[in-house]
Formats: structure tokens, sequence, C-alpha cells
């Protein structure tokens, strides 16, 4: 029974997390300092508002080459609208240490394991934002946090330290 409720919890914050949708729709462009973004109107689930998802905003320059263990470069400004729709390439992450895994409870393999499909892509190029907006605010919202709820979400994450 726990391991059913640990798996529920687990799909449940996924679903939040990771923004799958009821709705989307294509956002109008909006000015940054480097240039224009847009993003995606989305419905996390049916009892919260619509948010904006700008996903994949650089941050900075790769960090490759020259830059490498370097302070951060501002990225090169762009023209057009940039579409930021999809989630960037994470940093790289050392995942392969399954022998571990296998000491440790099944639930917590089974939260690894859901885990992995979001680390596909990896690259040194991972400097980039993830920025969500409530959809319902505009310019004209004299105070604009004055509707947020407080409530207590779940949260997991983990820590590997390895021995050099």
């Amino acid at each position: 029974m726990a391991s059913g409720c640990g798996t529920l919890l687990l799909v449940w914050a996924l679903l939040l997390f990771y923004g799958v949708t009821n709705t989307s729709s294509s956002s109008s462009p909006v000015m940054t300092k480097y240039g224009q973004v847009r993003g995606i109107t989305v419905t996390p689930a049916r009892d919260l508002k619509p948010v904006i998802q700008y996903l994949g905003i650089p941050f900075a320059l790769p960090p490759k080459g020259s830059l490498r263990f370097r302070p951060p470069q501002p990225p090169k400004p762009w023209t057009n609208v940039r579409n930021c729709t999809t989630f960037a390439p994470v940093c790289p992450q050392m995942i392969n240490d399954t022998e571990n895994w296998l000491k440790q409870g099944a639930s917590v393999q089974r939260m690894r394991l859901a885990m992995l499909p979001f680390l596909k892509l990896m690259d040194e190029d991972c400097l980039y934002l993830n920025v969500y907006k409530r959809a319902d605010l505009d310019k004209s919202s004299s105070r604009p946090f004055q509707t947020i709820t407080r409530r207590t979400l779940p949260y997991y994450g983990w820590v590997v330290v390895t021995n050099p």
C-alpha cells in the first residue's frame, strides 16, 4: 500500500512540476535585454491558474573552450523572436551509479528511474533559464502578488556523494 501511495505521489508531483497541461497556446512576445522571447501558456492542473512558461532563455554564453571554468559571459543578442517553448539541455549529471541504487529502497529506485527521461538531453551548453509567469497578470496590475495562495507542495530531491 505504501509503495502504491509513493508511486501515485511521484506521478502527481511530476505532472505538476513538468507542466502536463490541459490546454496550451502561444503567448505574445516579450522583450528582454537581449531580444524578444515567446513562451507558451499552459494550465498545469485543473485547480491551478494558467501560467506562461518561457523555457530555455539564454542566461550566458556556453561555458566551452576558453570560457570553461570562467564567470558567465552575457549571451549574444538576437534579432528574431526566440521561441522559448521547450526545455534546454541540462548540465551533465552523473547518473551511472546504479550499484548504489540497488542498496536503496524500491520507491527511491522508481523515483530516480522516472527522472531519467528528463536527463537524456545533457550538454555543457546548459546555462538557460526557465521563467514562469501567471497568465492572468498584466502591466496594469498594481499588486500582482496579492492573490497568491499559500499551500504546501511535496518536494523530492537527492544529493549524490561519491568517494574520490
